[in-house]
């Protein structure tokens, strides 16, 4: 028979579980971050002609996928203020990515911390190490325990 579960244990299991659900909240805050800056770099250098890029960059210049389209910066109706929103939208998108790839690693430091407490809980109780690490922290928030298929 299956050791019993401990209440500590589905206490943490728990909060690992809502771990989990908050690391998914910045996967898609990252994601977004992402589309963004994807989004501006387009509107800032989508269409460059390989000639306007060696004007600007020189021989060495940068291999922008060019398309042959005018930019949308360079062809809004004020270059400068369109320049300086996709400046703005880089600036935001960048600051918003970082932040997201710090709370993921402060995140990812708190699951650490609470699966070793769950993992002590759990050989406490008497499941072996490797069932203890390999447990669903999901069916044990529930109270049930599912030997670990892992080899």
């Amino acid at each position: 028979m299956p050791p019993t579960i401990p209440e500590e244990a589905r206490v943490i299991a728990a909060r690992i579980a809502e771990l989990f659900k908050r690391d998914q909240e910045i996967t898609v805050a990252l994601n977004q971050a992402q589309r963004e800056l994807l989004d501006a770099n387009d509107r800032l250098t989508s269409g460059l002609s390989a000639e306007a890029l060696l004007a600007v960059y020189g021989p060495a210049g940068p291999d922008l996928g060019l398309s042959g389209k005018k930019p949308p910066v360079l062809a809004a109706e004020s270059p400068i203020s369109a320049l300086e929103e996709v400046a703005q939208a880089i600036r935001s998108a960048f600051y918003t990515y970082q932040r997201s790839w710090e709370q993921r690693r402060q995140l990812a430091f708190d699951v650490g911390e609470a699966s070793a407490q769950l993992a002590q809980v759990l050989t406490a109780a008497g499941f072996s190490e490797k069932d203890a690490r390999a447990a669903d922290v999901h069916a044990l928030a529930e109270g049930v325990y599912r030997r670990s298929t892992v080899t």
